[in-house]
């Protein structure tokens, strides 16, 4: 995602880490990542890979089943073939131990792609808070991490050091809203007054979606001051 120099002047020290001047504009900064619009919703997609999971499970059942029956008919016909039990067993043993792994790696291939869906879910209702997602998502994500307990995906929140802690999602997310580091780019819970924001240099008009900003200090200001007009902005985009 590529901003300018004012704007990467306005953002936290803890976000500028993330973004490199480019050498050839010395009025740009880049984060490597380019902003999406119209992306699946992270619970969607976290929905679509538990389904997509429970298809491969009964997939690999049953493979993995039709794979031992072979073994086993094969088994059974060499021994009664060439009486060489030693053969047979190894064999059988080989074909096994091919299942069992080819399970083990679909298993932790499904696992994560669940994690990796689960945890994109909650940086994508954390990134809310903040009027640009897509620029905060990756700082977001460096806060989590996310492990499979018992089948099931787990996050858990780090330290800015990237230790484990026994805060909770809800902690993390109190901890971003009253951050002053992060005020000028939080979005707005109360309205401080006043009309419409007008973006600086523009034509005047009032904007009606996000794209009529200029860059991210344009739009924090705008948030700031109309916090109804800019949560029905960012509704109308979901929508």
């Amino acid at each position: 995602m590529k901003i300018n120099k004012e704007t990467f002047d306005n953002l936290p020290a803890e976000l500028q880490k993330a973004f490199k001047p480019n050498p050839n504009n010395a009025d740009e900064y880049d984060n490597g990542e380019e902003a999406v619009d119209g992306l699946k919703s992270a619970l969607e997609s976290e929905r679509e890979a538990k389904k997509k999971a429970a298809q491969e499970r009964d997939e690999l059942r049953a493979n993995q089943q039709a794979e031992i029956d072979k073994a086993r008919e094969k088994a059974i016909k060499e021994a009664r073939q060439t009486g060489n039990w030693e053969l047979v067993e190894k064999d059988l043993r080989e074909k096994l131990a091919k299942a069992e792994a080819e399970k083990l790696e679909a298993i932790n291939a499904r696992d994560l792609e669940t994690s990796r869906a689960h945890e994109a879910n909650i940086v994508a209702d954390l990134g809310k808070l903040f009027v640009s997602p897509s620029a905060v998502g990756p700082m977001i994500k460096s806060r989590l991490k996310t492990e499979m307990v018992d089948g099931k995906p787990v996050t858990r929140v780090l330290d800015a050091a990237g230790n484990v802690t026994s805060s909770t999602i809800e902690d993390l997310r109190k901890e971003f809203s009253t951050n002053a580091e992060f005020k000028s780019i939080l979005v707005a819970t109360k309205g401080s007054g006043g009309g419409a924001t007008r973006p600086a240099g523009g034509s005047g008009a009032t904007p009606t979606k996000r794209k009529d900003f200029a860059n991210l200090t344009e739009e924090a200001k705008f948030a700031n001051a109309n916090p109804v007009e800019y949560a029905a902005m960012l509704a109308q985009e979901q929508s």
